[in-house]
């Protein structure tokens, strides 16, 4: 990338520290600027506050549901696209997520590194 280009932002919002930290650094390594929230209200205050153009979003959170933050991102207007990353996928899981105007969603156990990159990078356009 060139120097004079700013990084793309990512958002990461996953509440399994190994997991989360696999990411930050993959993310990192392909040239993204990575903030990161453990909990959905701090990822749901930080999509607005550090204007990433790409949000990876746990459905699984503490406090609040992937569902409930995606729904409150659209609502604000932030024109992030949110890229899914969960363990859950049933068909309404899928269904809502697409009503909802998901970028993409993707199955933890069955994507690697490389294939969550590739999205990313997709979604924020390089």
């Amino acid at each position: 990338m060139d120097t004079l280009t700013p990084k793309k932002k990512v958002l990461v919002v996953e509440d399994d520290k190994f997991f989360m930290d696999l990411l930050v650094k993959r993310l990192s390594g392909a040239d993204f600027a990575v903030v990161f929230a453990q909990s959905g209200k701090l990822g749901l205050d930080m999509a607005t506050s550090e204007k990433p153009d790409v949000i990876l979003l746990d459905i699984l959170l503490p406090d609040m549901d992937g569902f409930e933050i995606l729904t409150k991102i659209k609502e604000a207007k932030n024109p992030a696209p949110v890229i899914f990353l969960s363990n859950l996928g049933s068909r309404e899981q899928l269904q809502k997520a697409k009503d909802l105007g998901i970028t993409t969603f993707m199955i933890k156990a069955t994507v690697s590194l490389d294939n969550i990159v590739k999205e990313v990078q997709k979604a924020a356009g390089v």
